[in-house]
């Protein structure tokens, strides 16, 4: 499926962005994921997911809340989660919002109490089928990377999405598209045209194979694809098969805005996301 988020005027799809209370948002996917709005004339719905399973413990009088500052744990009550829920929703959506308003970008926001991937799911399928789900949280654990797979996987009426780890910053440079394949290289280049347009940055592709003999041949079916296109920079291919962090670190040499790459391949791997994730110094935009 080819990445694509509908049109404002469409009505059929928008860039949603998943908030959460459990860690400050990532100021570089919030940047991107307004970036891709305004590059598909889209509009930014940032829905703070609410935990249930806060609200049931809050529930029982015996559960005890022991905070970061607090000399001694307090009593979890509802009215104690409904009141920090609605602070740390204020406080993120007002952020994204912030940001979509300097960009003129159509934004609304809302509450959803369920589970992350249910309630991305449910908002996508509202205005589906063309969405773009950006998690405004970093990912930087197991458990993160297990919530973006699970999302891949069952959020249908999404094509695409945004993440990101600690270290990502949201600066100018080349949009880089990582091609592991010729199959998905064309739609990628596409959306990497699109996304480089707002700004007139640089747009450039690098060929990623297992080995050196999968590398060099990937690298002349992308020159064959690209040809003679003046605004795309063939850079030097690479081979997954040395160290592991060798390939995210020669990423992030590039000084990239943004990469563009395939879910699940030698580049973002499904299992250990999250350490890839670490040593990028960009949002990543990935694609089935």
């Amino acid at each position: 499926m080819i990445a694509h988020v509908a049109e404002a005027s469409e009505d059929r799809g928008r860039v949603v962005v998943r908030l959460g209370s459990l860690t400050l948002s990532n100021r570089a996917a919030l940047e991107a994921a307004v970036h891709v709005a305004r590059a598909f004339q889209s509009e930014i719905e940032g829905v703070f997911v609410e935990d249930p399973d806060l609200f049931e413990a809050a529930a029982h009088g015996f559960v005890r809340e022991v905070g970061h500052f607090a000399g001694k744990p307090r009593p979890l009550s509802n009215d104690v989660v409904v009141g920090d829920t609605s602070h740390f929703a204020v406080a993120a959506q007002r952020e994204l919002a912030d940001i979509a308003s300097s960009h003129r970008v159509g934004f609304k926001a809302r509450s959803i109490r369920h589970g992350v991937v249910p309630a991305l799911a449910r908002a996508c399928a509202e205005r589906g089928p063309w969405n773009i789900v950006a998690f405004g949280e970093p990912i930087v654990d197991a458990e993160g990377a297990e919530m973006v797979a699970e999302a891949l996987a069952n959020v249908f009426g999404a094509t695409g999405y945004i993440v990101a780890g600690r270290r990502a910053r949201w600066s100018h440079g080349p949009i880089i598209v990582v091609a592991e394949d010729t199959d998905r290289l064309s739609g990628q280049l596409r959306v990497a045209r699109g996304l480089a347009g707002i700004d007139r940055d640089p747009v450039a592709v690098i060929a990623v194979g297992a080995d050196e003999i999968g590398r060099d041949w990937l690298d002349s079916e992308v020159r064959m694809i690209v040809g003679e296109s003046a605004d795309v920079t063939q850079l030097r291919p690479i081979s997954a098969d040395g160290p592991a962090a060798a390939l995210p670190a020669a990423l992030s040499g590039l000084l990239p805005r943004m990469i563009i790459a395939r879910n699940g391949g030698l580049t973002l791997p499904t299992l250990g996301l999250q350490h890839v994730l670490a040593a990028l110094s960009c949002p990543v935009f990935l694609t089935h």
